[in-house]
């Protein structure tokens, strides 16, 4: 089996598992009887946690072989803490011991899966959104799962599958080859201040930062926004796999017709500037609120395609897996200060205010891309970054 079909198994299997649990914690934690506002503090504890361990990933786990061994050990621990939350979700102080846990064995979980993926496409000769448009289908695939069992079962037993999926995951990162530089002998030991002494770099995360934290925030309390109107917490399943298979439509489009560029995230963050703006509006109907969440899959899937690339075009092989780490750290603490507040600030404002000041956000986002992008027109790639074989 060649490296990238084990590559696009791994993700495949792990973000199944994920369709299942993660947009589903705030939903489970409402039926257990926690508040909006507990809700807020607890969901607001994934990124505060991030702060913490994102540094310490990005030291220790810099490069793709270290980054392959965490993500298994990772993936085995987080099965344990998920049957934990199951049973033992009786007080606020237990959830958040054991959000905390997950938090610690997730927080770069990403960051390192996108390096370690987007390494393995570059030394392969593929573009990254040709694999990672099988995680997006198999998300796809798990929110029709679970859209079919929250209306049949609990949050419990889909949890339940998460965890069986969660020790395959550990399993195939075994087989996974980690990518090396082309050129064993140049490789360079990387720190992180070489890392944020990068202007490009830095400047390209202030973007990334507004951008996908605008998006995050928002999609962290929608579910209870929807449920706010009186609609069932099912919906919630179905504008899953709206936006999930929009982000499919976009990602093949992206592959079939498009190179990943950064002129692209032009479209996406125009998309979330208008996302965020209809969400804002009073009284806004059910099927609007839904269509205009249906619109993250073409936010996503041109992030997705682009963003990861980019990050290695700046930075070269050695450096993108801490520069990649670093970028989920600073939009961590975006999110989490707008995690931990959000609920106080829904409760004081309401909800179209809320949405309303994440729309001037991306706005003014929207406009420093294009300064970026004019500033960054003729960067090169870094002499040091594998070219993709042909």
């Amino acid at each position: 089996m060649s490296s990238i079909t084990k590559a696009k198994l791994v993700l495949a299997i792990r973000l199944f598992g994920e369709s299942l649990f993660m947009p589903y914690i705030s939903l489970f934690l409402l039926g257990k009887g926690f508040t909006q506002s507990e809700i807020g503090i607890i969901i607001g504890l994934i990124p505060l946690t991030s702060l913490a361990c994102a540094p310490v990933y990005s030291k220790i786990f810099n490069t793709p072989k270290k980054a392959k061994n965490a993500l298994a050990v990772m993936s085995a621990i987080e099965c344990l803490l998920v049957i934990a939350l199951m049973f033992l979700s009786n007080s606020l102080a237990v959830v958040i011991t054991i959000i905390v846990a997950i938090s610690i064995v997730t927080s770069s979980n990403y960051g390192l899966l996108d390096s370690l993926l987007g390494l393995i496409c570059t030394q392969n000769g593929k573009t990254f959104g040709s694999v990672r448009i099988y995680g997006a289908i198999s998300y796809l695939i798990g929110s029709l799962c679970a859209g079919l069992l929250t209306k049949a079962t609990s949050y419990e037993l889909i949890f339940s599958i998460t965890v069986a999926v969660y020790v395959l995951v550990s399993v195939t990162f075994i087989f996974i080859k980690a990518p090396v530089p082309a050129d064993t002998q140049t490789e360079r030991t990387v720190t992180v201040k070489s890392v944020l002494c990068d202007k490009r770099f830095m400047a390209y995360v202030l973007f990334y930062v507004l951008f996908i934290g605008c998006m995050q925030v928002c999609d962290d309390f929608y579910s209870l926004y929807l449920v706010s109107k009186g609609n069932p917490d099912y919906y919630y399943s179905y504008v899953m796999l709206g936006f999930v298979g929009v982000e499919i439509i976009t990602m093949f489009l992206m592959n079939r017709f498009a190179k990943p560029e950064l002129k692209y995230l032009f479209i996406a963050c125009g998309v979330l500037c208008v996302r965020t703006i209809i969400q804002s509006i009073p009284a806004l109907p059910t099927w609007a609120l839904i269509a205009s969440q249906v619109s993250r899959g073409i936010i996503w899937g041109i992030t997705l395609y682009v963003s990861t690339p980019y990050i290695i075009k700046l930075l070269g092989f050695e450096r993108s897996t801490t520069g990649i780490v670093l970028c989920t750290f600073f939009l961590s603490v975006f999110t989490c200060i707008f995690k931990l507040c959000g609920g106080y600030i829904i409760s004081a404002i309401g909800y179209s205010y809320f949405y309303m000041i994440f729309a001037v956000i991306s706005v003014a986002d929207l406009f420093y891309l294009a300064v970026y992008a004019r500033s960054t027109a003729k960067l090169k790639l870094p002499e040091e970054i594998d070219r993709p074989h042909s």
